[in-house]
């Protein structure tokens, strides 16, 4: 019994994937890795890529060799400096990731045959990558990835049932199909975070290191402390804004939630309520406009959509999320009697525009850019030299060299967030690929749903969800991005939808227990219960479930045209309706019946067709105007 005890114990401590803290010469080396990292990559931003194999192998081992440093294997291991079992991997990494280098050509020359080299480096990069997958997410990818390989064997292969079964590969050509081809740790996930998410991640640093991030924290807070319920809105607006700069859920949350949650428990919000607001709000960083998150440019690589078409599909269904996170948190503030902040305690909104209005520059240099038709990775340089150029106006941002080098370093680092699953869901990709996973699965998902499209679009969001009850939001995406989008597509969705659609469902990851990164975040700032927090953060951010089925039902992707005018109109409609119908209230407290036909009403303005968008409309303004007139038969004020 104690030696199960043990082993129990032990297998716990590997779940552990809390960050090292490190100092002395450690923390050093980690730093000068991740200048030299950040800087290669500002290099080739600017001048090209060297070559594709140095691209993607260099990205993959320096980032490998920091979640290694600053991630522990287990609860045990030293927590200021990194072990020799870490240093062993490391090096094993730069000698795996150099052979790749060094002879990718002859790989190419040479496809089908293999040496005994060859595949001592290939296994020893595809462990390690499960093996950080493991430290920087836990236990969910790594098993993903496990599966995956094993799904490829002909130990699992030939036996599965019907479409699923295939007649199995070797573990030799698995290895060598994982390692020496670019559809493996080497392949789209890996030269997608080399290509695009660096450079956005690199103008978020410069961001937060030159005062641009901080003033879009401390405009709204002046526009709208003095609502009732106001530094929930502050929350809300500050996240979007800040959602449009950074695209990290994570990140929003601590650079707002620092600042805002406080206030809103101060001002009557509870812990758990003011945490799930912010981190709903934060959520909606990945799909805002104009940066979005790592995950679009995943959806760029996966379908060829250009990045600027993206940004105007996404508008619309990220406004009217905000609206439904903004709505729910005003009706709760009036609904539990909240006060305005008083006025002596509200900055001047005119002085923080007047004293900080420049600061917002880099986001219309980086659309400007965008929409000149420079690439992604073009338009973030341009913002971040722009980050540059307007903290020269004011001493307190102003760019110093030591300011610069912390930016360059805390790119890499915060890079490490997503870099961590590069060489994992790398190769779960890799064997769907391999084994001609995807095209059978989306035939058993249309068979499965019977060829329609509500069963198949159910089958997608449950699928996101589950998934992502373990999964980090990146991770979900990638790994249903080549399943289910083809079964959408053969049931009539459009490429665009069904991939925003897929991207919208992985988000409820960052709010979901257990995984619920987000909500954990805000919970950790608010002193807060995380369970509670992320279902809390799951009420005020139930859009992340019912717009989804919007890019197929209405036509608010149709940007320009006369349909996606009207049906964006109804949308934010029922928004406002269906936030009545979560948080109970009104213009007062709902009475049950009152709550349902506000839940009915917003549905029939989801739904395609005016004969239901009217309907709808009415329902919802009946409640109004009989809550109105009850309120005034009373003798009562209406909030």
């Amino acid at each position: 019994m104690e030696t199960l005890r043990k082993i129990g114990d032990w297998l716990l401590s590997l779940l552990s994937n809390k960050s090292r803290k490190l100092t002395g010469n450690y923390l050093l080396f980690a730093q000068v890795v991740a200048f030299v990292t950040t800087a290669f990559y500002l290099y080739t931003g600017i001048f090209g890529v060297i070559s594709p194999e140095l691209h993607r192998g260099l990205v993959l081992c320096t980032t490998t060799i920091l979640i290694l440093a600053f991630f522990p294997a287990h609860k045990n291991s030293p927590i200021d400096r990194f072990s020799l079992w870490d240093i062993f991997l490391m090096l094993l990494t730069v000698a795996s990731v150099v052979y790749f280098i060094w002879n990718f050509a002859e790989f190419v020359l040479r496809f089908g045959r293999f040496t005994t080299l060859d595949l001592v480096f290939a296994w020893a990069l595809i462990i390690i990558s499960i093996e950080v997958a493991r430290r920087g997410t836990g236990i969910a990818v790594p098993l993903l990835c496990i599966v995956a390989i094993l799904y490829a064997t002909p130990w699992v292969g030939p036996h599965m049932p019907g479409l699923l079964a295939h007649r199995g590969f070797t573990f030799t050509r698995i290895a060598v199909y994982g390692y020496t081809t670019f559809d493996g740790v080497f392949g789209s996930v890996t030269s997608t975070i080399a290509t695009f998410v660096i450079p956005f991640v690199l103008f978020g640093s410069f961001m937060a290191k030159t005062g641009v991030g901080q003033f879009f924290v401390d405009l709204p807070y002046a526009v709208f402390s003095g609502m009732k319920g106001g530094v929930a809105i502050v929350a809300v607006v500050a996240a979007m804004l800040m959602g449009m700069l950074s695209a990290s859920p994570t990140a929003n949350v601590l650079s707002v939630g620092v600042f805002v949650l406080p206030l809103m428990v101060k001002a009557g919000y509870g812990r758990e309520t003011s945490g799930g607001i912010v981190a709903a709000a934060a959520c909606g960083a990945m799909f805002t406009p104009p940066v979005m998150g790592a995950v679009v440019f995943f959806m760029v690589e996966f379908t060829g959509i250009p990045y600027i078409e993206i940004i105007t599909f996404a508008i619309v269904p990220s406004m009217l999320y905000y609206i439904g996170v903004l709505a729910q948190a005003k009706l709760n503030a009036q609904k539990i009697g909240m006060q305005v902040t008083p006025f002596e305690d509200r900055p001047d909104w005119k002085k923080v525009l007047k004293e900080g209005w420049y600061l917002s520059l880099p986001i219309f240099v980086l659309v400007y850019v965008l929409a000149l038709g420079y690439t992604p990775t073009r338009s973030a340089l341009a913002a971040t030299l722009a980050c540059i150029v307007v903290s020269m106006f004011n001493k307190k941002n102003r760019m110093t060299p030591q300011k610069f080098i912390d930016a360059m370093i805390r790119t890499t680092f915060d890079l490490m967030v997503i870099a961590c699953i590069a060489g994992a869901a790398g190769m779960i990709v890799g064997m769907i690929n391999l084994t001609g996973l995807g095209s059978k699965f989306a035939a058993i998902l249309v068979q499965f749903s019977g060829g329609q499209l509500l069963p198949t679009v159910i089958i997608t969001a449950i699928a996101a969800t589950i998934l992502g009850l373990g999964t980090p939001i990146t991770a979900v995406y990638i790994i249903l991005a080549t399943l289910l989008p083809p079964a959408l597509i053969h049931v009539g969705v459009t490429p665009a939808a069904a991939h925003l659609m897929l991207i919208w469902f992985a988000q409820l990851s960052g709010i979901t227990p257990p995984v619920s990164i987000v909500a954990f975040a805000a919970a950790a700032i608010n002193d807060s219960d995380p369970l509670k927090t992320g279902l809390a953060g799951i009420r005020y951010g139930v859009m992340l479930i019912f717009i989804p089925f919007m890019f197929v039902y209405t036509r608010i992707l149709e940007v320009g045209t006369i349909g996606w005018a009207i049906d964006s109109v109804a949308a934010v409609i029922a928004v406002l309706f269906f936030s009545g119908f979560m948080q109970g209230y009104w213009s007062r407290k709902n009475h049950v019946i009152e709550s349902m036909i506000f839940g009915v009403s917003a549905f029939a303005l989801f739904a395609p067709g005016i004969i239901y968008n009217i309907l709808g409309l009415a329902g919802g303004l009946s409640v109004w105007a009989w809550q109105r007139y009850t309120i005034k038969k009373q003798g009562l004020t209406i909030a």
